[in-house]
């Protein structure tokens, strides 16, 4: 496995890419220049073919052929599976004993009012 992980390694490093060409960010250069048609298509009435939506209608019947998936199944009738115990039901409702929630104290502060600011002049300062 080494041997492999380390001839892997430097397959990968020397490694070298061919033919190298540059990435062109500038405009693409047209040779012929074809305007788009942005109107409805033009139909010639000779060689109009409608459009079938339908299903596709077959003269003859495929002939069957071997399914693709095959199933096997292989049960060995002489062994038998443990038994399993069903899981004891109890019929009876559970009880459910509720326990007081004691509240938290809140403490509550002075709340700050916001009040525009006043500047006194220099003689009462």
């Amino acid at each position: 496995k080494v041997f492999l992980s380390f001839a892997a390694v430097v397959a990968v490093a020397v490694a070298v890419p061919a033919n190298y060409e540059p990435i062109h960010v500038g405009p693409a250069l047209v040779d012929t220049y074809e305007p788009i048609h942005v109107g409805p298509a033009l139909v010639d009435v000779d060689n109009y073919e409608p459009i079938s939506v339908g299903p596709a209608i077959v003269d003859t019947p495929s002939a069957q052929s071997t399914p693709l998936v095959q199933i096997i199944l292989n049960i060995n009738q002489a062994t038998t599976a443990s038994a399993v115990e069903a899981p004891v039901y109890n019929p009876q409702p559970a009880e459910i004993v509720e326990k007081p929630v004691a509240p938290t104290p809140v403490i509550v502060a002075s709340p700050i009012i916001p009040a525009p600011v006043v500047t006194l002049p220099e003689i009462l300062n």
